[in-house]
């Protein structure tokens, strides 16, 4: 079994910018955005900021 330690920079690093819309990377929500969400991502939106969900839902 291999057991290469990680380096504390590489497990610390930026997530990708391919992996927004997985909790890994906020995002800029607008109504567009918002329309191309899926049911969890909207959840998660809905619970992390209510007022702006609230105010993108009109």
């Amino acid at each position: 079994m291999d057991t290469t330690p990680v380096p504390a920079a590489a497990a610390q690093a930026a997530p990708a910018p391919y992996a927004a819309g997985t909790g890994a990377a906020p995002l800029a929500v607008d109504a567009n955005a918002l329309a191309q969400m899926n049911y969890r991502e909207r959840l998660a939106f809905k619970r992390q900021d209510p007022d702006a969900y609230a105010a993108l839902r009109g």
